[in-house]
């Protein structure tokens, strides 16, 4: 190699010193840039010839730069809830925002965010007023499908003007019923009838924002599926004298004929029977009927209020009471007292029971209203077959809003299995629930769809209490405040103590984040060298934490630095002794005569 060549590698090493020293400087300079990261410089040697035989011929060397954009700085705690710092991999995406969509997209660590006049979250003004982007959450809390493609971003924005309310869609409540309730008479879908045993008054919000009240009314029931004869008189006891005059019934014999399902059962009573209570005429229709699932089983009780009840117990072929007629002398007169309070032989009455009462409960649609006519909501499913469904958890149910009231409302069954559990199965949504829809409150307000749940019901032996009941509507509220959590979600606190979930900050992340290009203002530009970028969800799959009201500091250490820049210093002496070395060669050669 010549001496000319030597200058040529010394100069080459000032360059390249040259360059560390701009690296150290740059760093030392960002030491307190928030979200920074130092570079490091790195050599490699350049050769423009080599022959392990014969000379070097160097070219000299050459200096790049090292990235540490994977390394991670302190974090500072502000107490600014603007403030947010990553912890772990992954950068906050900001841009440029026009029409709620994202231009020229950059990256960045630093955290240094504050509302401007409109409510997005930006960077502040001297860093170039680049707008913080997320996905806007829907009314479940999640993301869009297509999150990771950037169109799916929009700008954070806090302003909420003129305020916020939300219309009740679903209600969740925690109730249980007592197992223990006797029934409490049947219900007569076809006498618009319903006589509640538990009564709850709900608070829902209409789509304006305005309280409104939902009634919720249940009442143990027979199954659905078996039907029953129904004395019109109620307020009996089982002590009540169905032949007060006390004169015989016969001669001849009186013979009650109770027709279930095609199979007769007959109860015989003695002419001469002067007195005759409602228990022991129970006791004798009980005595006569089969038991079990035998057929025509049936049997006969007496409501809480009063009434007297025939009912098939025998669900083969739907099987329900058809006719209850009477025979003898006093053929007319038995079942006209229970009715009528009429006594003696001869007294006559049109009518002795009620006609049988049949709502059947098919469990592989949604039906089981008492009256469908009139009746707007759908109930759902049995879980298990009607067959095998628990005969002691049918409950009636009947919910009242708006123009829905009474027996217009959504009335219908539901049933609960032996351990107190709902025994229905969910709907498309993965919830239990009494769908309703169509709901007026005449208010001029929109009508209203709410999904009444009931997977937190349950019968168990205890008495009625209701525990809790969630609805996710609101009154009219104005912000109040917000806060992002680890997740990245940005809460939105509402006048009206309502949280609102309304967007997710995205995280940014790169197959090589080192190859990332700087940029002034403290933001990033993918590259050739990085990759495409991948949007991931903070704190999920590795993607670092969120930390409100922080920010992460440079990860520059000033002692390295110095301490490198004493070496840059040393190198770049070395470098000039080189070329003063091969110029004084020179002259020496230059002075050969």
């Amino acid at each position: 190699m010549s001496v000319f060549g030597s200058i040529f590698t010394g100069v080459s090493g000032l360059n390249a010193q040259s360059q560390s020293l701009t690296v150290i400087s740059n760093n030392i300079a960002n030491n307190q840039t928030p979200g920074f990261k130092r570079a490091i410089a790195s050599f490699a040697n350049l050769v423009t010839g080599s022959d392990t035989n014969s000379i070097l011929q160097p070219g000299g060397v050459r200096a790049g730069t090292l990235g540490t954009q994977n390394l991670q700085g302190l974090l500072q705690s502000t107490g600014r809830e603007e403030d947010l710092a990553i912890l772990g991999d992954g950068l906050f995406v900001v841009g440029q925002n026009e029409n709620n969509q994202i231009q020229f997209p950059f990256y960045t660590r630093a955290g240094r965010f504050e509302e401007n006049e409109r409510g997005f979250l930006q960077t502040p003004a001297e860093l170039g007023s680049q707008i913080l982007y997320g996905w806007r959450l829907d009314e479940n809390g999640d993301i869009p499908t297509n999150f990771d493609n950037v169109s799916s971003l929009e700008p954070v924005n806090l302003n909420f003007l003129p305020g916020f309310n939300q219309q009740t869609t679903t209600i969740d409540p925690a109730i249980n019923l007592n197992a223990a309730q006797p029934l409490s008479g049947v219900n007569n879908p076809t006498g618009n009838t319903f006589e509640s045993d538990f009564t709850r008054i709900i608070t829902v919000f209409d789509s304006l924002g305005e309280p409104q009240e939902i009634t919720l009314e249940l009442a143990k029931s027979l199954p659905p599926n078996r039907g029953n004869y129904i004395s019109d008189l109620s307020d009996l006891t089982l002590e009540t004298e169905l032949n007060p005059g006390g004169a015989a019934l016969g001669p001849p014999d009186v013979t009650l004929a109770i027709d279930i399902d095609g199979t007769v059962s007959t109860v015989t009573i003695d002419g001469a029977t002067t007195s005759l209570t409602v228990g022991e005429l129970i006791d004798r229709i009980n005595a006569a009927l089969p038991d079990g699932t035998a057929a025509g089983a049936g049997s006969a009780t007496l409501s809480d209020t009063g009434q007297l009840v025939i009912v098939a117990t025998n669900e083969a072929g739907g099987a329900t009471v058809n006719s209850v007629t009477s025979a003898g002398a006093g053929a007319t007169t038995l079942f006209a007292l229970v009715d009528t309070g009429l006594d003696g032989p001869g007294a006559t009455a049109a009518a002795n029971l009620n006609a049988p009462i049949q709502a059947v409960y098919d469990e592989t649609v949604a039906a089981g209203t008492l009256n469908p006519a009139n009746a707007v909501g759908t109930f759902p499913p049995l879980a298990s077959t009607s067959a095998a469904a628990n005969e002691f958890g049918w409950w009636q149910v009947r919910i009242s809003a708006g123009d829905q009231v009474n027996d217009s409302g959504s009335i219908g069954y539901i049933n609960f299995n032996a351990d107190g559990s709902i025994n229905h199965r969910a709907n498309a949504n993965g919830n239990i629930a009494i769908s309703l829809s169509g709901i007026n409150f005449n208010n001029g307000s929109s009508a209203q769809a709410i999904e009444f749940g009931l997977d937190r019901l349950t019968q168990l032996n205890s008495q009625f209490l209701t525990t809790d009941i969630d609805q996710n509507g609101s009154s009219f509220g104005v912000r109040r405040d917000f806060n992002i959590d680890n997740e990245g979600v940005v809460n939105v606190v509402f006048s009206n103590d309502e949280i609102v979930p309304l967007y997710k900050i995205a995280i940014a992340d790169f197959p090589n984040v080192n190859g990332l290009n700087q940029e002034s203002l403290n933001v990033l530009t993918s590259s050739n060298e990085s990759g495409e970028v991948i949007l991931r969800e903070a704190n999920l799959n590795g993607s670092g934490a969120v930390f409100s009201g922080s920010f992460e500091q440079s990860n520059v250490d000033l002692a390295d630095e110095f301490s490198r820049l004493i070496i840059t210093q040393r190198a770049y002496s070395a470098n000039t002794k080189v070329i003063n070395t091969a110029d004084q060669m020179l002259a020496e050669l230059l002075n050969i005569r």
